[in-house]
């Protein structure tokens, strides 16, 4: 990408960006002309001007974010790479970030298929395979269910879901992710640790646990299910904040809990499937997607049923 040729569109961008910079990273947003890209791609890049070093573990993270979208070109819900270079990533355009939906009016069945499609991007995330350590693939299996994931995001937030022109919802932002290793002796995949007790973290790791798993990325997906259903970031209708380390989760208002309408119910049940303490006894993300999708299917055959008697 010789960005000298473009001079004067390459600082129009910047300048531009500038203005819309997301804590140490610059969002540019290219339309196809200046990339030679299919439609709209985003260069994400990290800007001296935050006083940032450019440190390899900076690069690593980078080398992991576009490592894991490279090997997930398979998933519809998961953003798109197109070219990886240092520091910087070109990927996928989103028109909006999940985290904006708390403006303006989008119906209960979209925000439902949103939240089936948050939850497959996540659960195709953790079906990622490491093969001997040396080749990733992704694995689609009934045993999924079942089996610990190599992966973790570990940063599961609305902010870090873009939605498409085509109004897909698709993960992103790999920066902190984790392959977790295998020990050798009993084949089984290792822990973790992580302090951090943010209002979309998870119990676990507010309590400074040593054991993290891909569980973690399930309860934080509780809470973005829960934003796109009500509008409101996590312990908006609670007194205290952040008691998710004591087992005090969200609350989820009546006016959700008692309404007839099944996408609603369904968001309902993914979200309280998510915010269980034990991390053992949360669902995977591939069942909090069945949930979701069976009640997608459902409304479709509503849908359709009464189309054909009319």
């Amino acid at each position: 990408m010789q960005f000298s040729l473009l001079s004067s569109t390459w600082q129009r961008y910047l300048a531009d960006a500038r203005k819309k910079m997301n804590h140490f990273y610059a969002f540019l947003n290219f339309p196809s002309f200046v990339l030679n890209l299919p439609r709209f791609s985003t260069m994400r890049t990290l800007l001296k001007r935050y006083k940032r070093r450019h440190e390899r573990i900076s690069f690593n993270k980078h080398r992991i974010d576009s490592l894991v979208m490279e090997e997930l070109t398979g998933s519809p819900f998961v953003t798109d790479i197109h070219s990886f270079c240092g520091n910087s990533v070109v990927n996928e355009f989103g028109m909006i970030s999940s985290s904006n939906l708390r403006d303006g009016y989008v119906s209960v069945t979209d925000r439902l298929y949103l939240a089936a499609q948050a939850a497959t991007g996540v659960a195709d995330l953790h079906g990622i395979v490491l093969d001997g350590g040396n080749k990733t693939h992704l694995e689609f299996v009934v045993e999924e269910h079942q089996r610990s994931a190599a992966l973790v995001h570990l940063d599961i937030k609305p902010g870090n879901f873009i939605v498409t022109g085509k109004r897909i919802m698709k993960v992103h932002d790999f920066n902190l992710a984790r392959f977790l290793e295998k020990n050798v002796t009993s084949g089984n995949l290792c822990f973790m640790k992580r302090s951090d007790c943010g209002i979309y973290r998870s119990p676990e790791e507010c309590m400074g646990s040593i054991h993290l798993s891909e569980k973690v990325d399930v309860y934080s997906l509780g809470n973005v299910i829960f934003e796109i259903l009500t509008k409101q970031r996590p312990f908006h209708f609670d007194k205290k904040k952040k008691t998710q380390g004591m087992g005090i989760f969200p609350t989820i208002p009546h006016i959700y809990r008692d309404s007839n309408s099944t996408a609603t119910l369904a968001m309902v049940e993914a979200i309280d499937r998510c915010f269980i303490l034990n991390p053992d006894d949360r669902p995977s993300a591939r069942e909090v997607s069945d949930i979701l999708a069976d009640a997608v299917y459902e409304i479709i055959k509503k849908e359709n049923n009464t189309s054909s008697t009319d």
